[in-house]
């Protein structure tokens, strides 16, 4: 039985058309509909939403006071305390993707590249939470520099030690030289690129909406190996090979030293052709579970077992060891699911298009726990490890809403704060 809701998808549709209409200047160049990215940067959270990027106190979900260098609180011109935000409203930036820190070893100052949706690149001093040069010195003024390309970019982007590599929300895989942000090669594609590439060696992997996986040579952009996944791929598809750098828990530490058993490795990917694929890394296909409705999130592997979603607001547990087996599903009765799946100890959670969150029981897709934000979901959820000071692990749900953005909840369901905090 088909459990897709049509206005979910109704909906979802109307924001992939809006998203390409406005890349192909149909519309004006700012969205007014977007997705918060997250991001954990030491003990806060990085939020990139729509003109403006801050850092949210994840214990306590306040923004973040900007400091001097001594530590002292910094204030306007009217000894109000200044919080810290970068804004985008000076170069009309709007961002979708969450900054990559690219800090070099003789810097004390925590360094990221920004993109903004219509191709500037940034370089951004987290620390002093100004624009600033590759070396981390603060622009002043209302214009920051930046490097233009031609593209537009709604997804994160990937790095390796020399490059950037940018997917292109209309055509193209576009790389650039990590230090001077010259271009190193263009690779050309017939669609759209709305996931994120996949460096592993000395090869870049991704998949475009034009139902086209690729494996590139990330020196020169040439292509090894081209499939056809029969639809489009609209999340990043991940990587797996069995071991620890690739498979473990949302609440485990993620592995700081990666490597890798290529011989064991293989690609997941969910599309709108309602599949779940397994794809090995010379290029075939090897394995294909047919879902409900379309997926638009990317699948998380724990233990063996793949754990995905789809915008009919199915939940699936499949086992990677035996040709995509179904071990449960589980129907959420929602509108729909966009964001990734977050697998812990105990439990997956999910949070649907409408701001239902479900804890489901890991084991047999029970569902034992509900809460409710009311507010429109479309960005992954972000998991806090606890800290010396902070006893509880945090579930941070991001909203399209800015007077009701993020929400934090406990791993047992209890919810902790509200961004922006009630005055």
């Amino acid at each position: 039985m088909n459990t897709s809701h049509p206005r979910a998808r109704l909906l979802f549709i109307a924001l992939m058309l809006l998203i390409v209409f406005v890349g192909v200047g149909c519309v004006p160049t700012r969205l007014g509909t977007g997705w918060a990215s997250l991001r954990l940067v030491d003990d806060n959270i990085l939020v990139t939403y729509n003109d403006r990027i801050l850092l949210v106190d994840a214990g306590t979900g306040r923004p973040i006071q900007l400091t001097d260098s001594q530590g002292r609180i910094r204030t306007d011109s009217n000894n109000n305390p200044l919080r810290w935000e970068l804004l985008g409203s000076a170069t009309q930036s709007q961002f979708f993707a969450s900054p990559v820190i690219v800090n070099l070893d003789n810097q004390t100052d925590k360094l990221a590249l920004v993109v903004d949706y219509n191709g500037k690149i940034f370089n951004a001093n987290l620390t002093q939470a100004c624009f600033s040069g590759s070396s981390g010195e603060c622009f002043i003024g209302n214009q920051p520099p930046f490097v233009q390309i031609q593209g537009k970019i709604y997804t994160d982007i990937a790095v390796d030690d020399q490059r950037i590599y940018l997917p292109l929300g209309e055509h193209d895989v576009l790389a650039l030289n990590k230090t001077s942000l010259t271009e190193s090669w263009r690779f050309r594609t017939q669609r759209g690129v709305w996931s994120t590439p996949i460096v592993i060696g000395d090869r870049v992997y991704f998949a475009e909406m034009g139902h086209e996986f690729y494996a590139l040579d990330a020196n020169t952009g040439a292509r090894i190996w081209q499939l056809d996944l029969g639809g489009a791929v609209a999340a990043s598809p991940v990587f797996y090979d069995g071991t620890s750098a690739t498979d473990y828990a949302d609440d485990q530490p993620a592995p700081t030293d990666v490597s890798y058993n290529i011989d064991n490795g293989r690609f997941y990917a969910g599309t709108f052709a309602r599949t779940i694929v397994q794809v090995s890394m010379d290029g075939i296909l090897e394995n294909v579970f047919n879902t409900n409705d379309w997926v638009w999130s990317s699948p998380k592997i724990v233990d063996g077992v793949l754990y995905a979603t789809d915008l009919g607001g199915m939940v699936y547990a499949l086992d990677v060891n035996d040709n995509l087996r179904l071990i449960w599903q589980q129907n959420t009765q929602t509108r729909g699911i966009r964001a990734r799946p977050l697998v812990l100890e105990n439990y997956v959670i999910v949070v649907s298009q409408e701001g239902i969150v479900l804890w489901l029981n890991r084991d047999d897709g029970s569902i034992t726990l509900r809460q409710e934000t009311r507010e429109e979901t479309l960005s992954d959820m972000l998991y806090v490890p606890p800290t010396q000071t902070r006893r509880d692990a945090l579930i941070v749900i991001g909203t399209i809403n800015p007077n009701r953005q993020l929400f934090a909840f406990t791993v047992e369901g209890q919810q902790v704060w509200l961004y922006p905090p009630a005055s």
